[in-house]
């Protein structure tokens, strides 16, 4: 149902995320795998992942890059924020990440861009990390604190709107707890981005991205690691209600579709074997995206994908020192297709709980 937002109470967008816009490897494993994060491709899960080394990390200090570029599609058939209906609805994002460690501590940055259309509307949503910490008990433990920031554009008719605005982050990693099995957990403070200087030519107070906590478990097979042969993953995120929400899409129409009423609660699973050794990893997963409206059910989500080994990469005398990856991932729904064509990662033996050599 539409409802005036000029009639509204104090009406605000509803910016909750659900649908995994991520690198191509967690795409891959439907969104799973927190209990793994590491190095930049981590980061966008959990802000101790730059401290959480591989095991095979022993130097001193080191860096590691994320990179993928995805696209929304297909052009009449997409339905990306799950309103009921498909349309003319197309887009593409960018996670850009990097990170680094420094014996116990390190840190990290990761950027995403999210743009797409929504009938005669261009959005656009960007989400930034930035994260600092420290491993302890021989790097079994990563602590760290992060802040988020999000900035919200759209265009219609020759109007535009942009906010921006902050929160806090907290993660902790525990790895090598018994036979290859680690945990996870993420929590994000709301943020609620207002009217830039300007204001906003739209009856809207704020774009809200409500609290988030995420629970991750996973499994390495340690007796044939490195190179990890199977990986398998379990995460659950929770993202918290928004007070008078409303839908983007609909909201810069001048109407809105209520969203966010009530938390909502995701569960992810997703697996990996090594086809190839050292050579070809394939991936798949799913998660089942709930419904924050009352005009569409929530829906199924089926991912696979696959990383390739391609060459060694070592610059400034060691700092950066990786085999680099090429990532692609799929992930499918009703009124929905995220294909993640470029993903630059690193091959890795996927233990983490490292600790740097005297």
């Amino acid at each position: 149902m539409l409802i005036s937002l000029a009639l509204a109470a104090e009406p605000v967008i509803d910016a909750t995320r659900l649908v995994v816009l991520a690198p191509a490897e967690i795409t891959a494993m439907g969104g799973a795998g927190l209990g793994f994060a590491r190095g930049a491709n981590g980061l966008f899960f959990n802000p101790a992942a730059p401290v959480n080394r591989r095991i095979e990390q022993t130097r001193t200090w080191g860096m590691s890059l994320a990179f993928t570029q995805l696209a929304l599609g297909p052009e009449k058939a997409t339905d990306v924020a799950n309103l009921g209906e498909v349309g003319p609805r197309t887009g593409g994002m960018a996670n850009l990440g990097v990170a680094g460690f420094w014996r116990n501590f390190g840190g990290g940055l990761v950027y995403s861009g999210l743009e797409y259309r929504y009938g005669d509307a261009l959005i656009n949503v960007t989400e930034g990390h930035l994260a600092a910490g420290g491993s302890y008990a021989d790097g079994r433990v990563a602590v760290a604190l992060g802040a988020r920031a999000l900035s919200v554009h759209g265009e219609r008719d020759g109007n535009t709107l942009d906010w921006t605005g902050q929160g806090g982050e907290v993660g902790i990693l525990a790895s090598r707890l018994w036979d290859g099995w680690n945990l996870g957990g993420t929590f994000r403070s709301e943020v609620r981005a207002v009217p830039t200087e300007g204001g906003s030519p739209f009856p809207i107070e704020a774009a809200v991205m409500p609290w988030h906590l995420a629970l991750g478990l996973g499994w390495t097979d340690t007796e044939h690691a490195p190179p990890r042969p199977v990986r398998v993953a379990g995460d659950l995120t929770i993202d918290g209600p928004v007070t008078q929400g409303y839908a983007l899409e609909t909201a810069l129409e001048g109407e809105g579709v209520r969203r966010g009423e009530t938390l909502s609660v995701t569960p992810h699973v997703g697996f990996e074997v090594e086809a190839v050794p050292r050579r070809l990893r394939v991936r798949a997963g799913s998660y089942f995206e709930p419904t924050r409206t009352e005009v569409a059910p929530g829906r199924l989500h089926g991912t696979t994908g696959l990383e390739v080994r391609l060459f060694r990469l070592k610059l400034f005398k060691g700092v950066i020192d990786t085999e680099i990856t090429w990532e692609a991932a799929v992930d499918a729904s009703r009124g929905y297709l995220n294909l993640a064509y470029l993903g630059i990662g690193s091959w890795d033996s996927g233990l983490t709980g490292g600790q740097w050599a005297e």
